[in-house]
């Protein structure tokens, strides 16, 4: 009787943890998306953007804006 209680207590737990992760992670995914979290990956495809020199000015110049952060990723792809 006991470990029948332990079980479904167990899965109940597993369950709500699941279900927090997974939230979690599509909030985390919908901030990212539509740019609510600064995140490096999109540093770096904004300098790809551009191939133009005034579009490449202008990626530099947000990276100068970024700080020491944006010109790791700069450095990166140079």
């Amino acid at each position: 009787m006991l470990s029948l209680f332990a079980i479904e207590t167990a899965d109940i737990v597993t369950r709500i943890l699941l279900i927090v992760f997974l939230g979690g992670f599509l909030l985390w995914s919908l901030l990212r998306d539509y740019r609510l979290l600064n995140h490096w990956e999109y540093k770096i495809w904004d300098m790809r953007r551009g191939t133009e020199r005034k579009d490449l000015e202008r990626e530099i110049d947000r990276m100068k804006e970024l700080g020491e952060e944006g010109w790791e990723c700069y450095a990166v792809l140079k």
